[in-house]
């Protein structure tokens, strides 16, 4: 990675009031620390299970940003002026509403191997102690990078090439106002509903590998969960051609045929989320009081679905469930005399 710009620039808005801004006024020359600052935000960025990915709304007028953005690709506008117009729009979002919130607005330009990003991040300060030369525990700040909230990453090389999902953001669910206006500010707009992309690939995985031998098919689930999962951990999307070789390695075409078939078919990347696709591995639900959670590898051996009577039988207790109930049973069989 090669950082060729980044600058910030510090903001403070009271709960009653306009935003109050102290913009710097150049930007900060390229070091270790800077590159590793903007590694360390991208690493977050990919890493967050609720994050989207999208593109630019159209509306350039309402969402000026990524016409600026535009005009800085093609020579017209310089960096640092770039992000004084950006801030002053991120300042009238957020005096249109109440929030107390300050912090700081980065923005960077960065370079990876094949391509271009530009990206823009609300950090935050935190508060701790620290003892100093003369081993005395003192008060310190430091940039709080364990709680990157809001941020954005646009692949300007996939935008140029008219790609329809070119912005990686977040949205913080415990900042749901703010990242309301961070997402307004930026011009974000949703292009990839991921939890529906995640249904589909769950559902057309089960139904395929339905019609594989008995013994194969939870083999191939789990398979298809490695994958998954390792893509993830990549930042890289489940690409529809390399899973169907994981699938059925001697025959991918029956896959990729089957799921190009559906009334939804699969598109040629996915982007899984996480959490959901343990369902390939595992069965979990709960209600207000029960919570059941079991490896699949289990089904059919130690524990048993009749769906006829809806009836789940477990054996092979975890001891330590076994030792609660032996207590309970023991409680409830004493004469009442007994527990007095």
């Amino acid at each position: 990675m090669a950082v060729r710009h980044l600058t910030l620039h510090a903001f403070q808005k009271p709960e009653e009031g306009e935003t109050q801004l102290m913009p710097r006024q150049d930007a900060i020359a390229s070091s270790p620390s800077v590159e590793t600052l903007v590694t360390e935000l991208n690493r977050q960025l990919l890493a967050k299970a609720g994050r989207h990915y999208g593109c630019f709304q159209k509306d350039s007028e309402l969402y000026p940003f990524s016409r600026w953005l535009k005009e800085h690709q093609q020579g017209g506008l310089e960096f640092m002026k770039l992000t004084y117009q950006a801030l002053s729009l991120f300042k009238r979002e957020l005096d249109q509403s109440d929030l107390s919130v300050q912090g700081y607005l980065l923005f960077a330009f960065y370079e990876q191997p094949t391509s271009e990003h530009f990206l823009i991040a609300l950090l935050h300060n935190a508060d701790a102690m620290a003892i100093n030369d003369e081993l005395e525990i003192t008060p310190a700040h430091y940039l709080d990078l364990s709680k990157v909230h809001l941020a954005a990453s646009i692949d300007l090389t996939a935008w140029n090439e008219d790609s329809q999902r070119y912005i990686c953001f977040t949205q913080g669910k415990s900042q749901r106002r703010l990242a309301e206006h961070f997402g307004h500010f930026v011009g974000c707009l949703p292009s990839v509903d991921r939890s529906e992309q995640t249904e589909t690939l769950l559902e057309q995985v089960a139904q395929f590998s339905q019609q594989l031998p008995a013994e194969q098919q939870l083999a191939c689930r789990e398979a298809v969960y490695e994958y998954c999962i390792e893509q993830e951990k990549l930042a890289e999307p489940v690409r529809l051609n390399e899973l169907a070789k994981v699938i059925k390695p001697e025959a991918p075409d029956s896959f990729t045929d089957f799921a190009q078939s559906q009334p939804l078919p699969l598109p040629d990347e996915i982007l899984p989320e996480k959490s959901t696709l343990k369902q390939l591995v595992r069965f979990h639900g709960r209600s207000m009081d029960l919570q059941l959670s079991f490896s699949a590898s289990r089904l059919g051996k130690d524990i048993e679905y009749k769906a006829d009577t809806d009836t789940l039988i477990i054996q092979g207790l975890p001891e330590s469930i076994k030792a609660q109930l032996r207590r309970y049973a023991l409680n409830e069989s004493a004469p009442a005399g007994d527990n007095d």
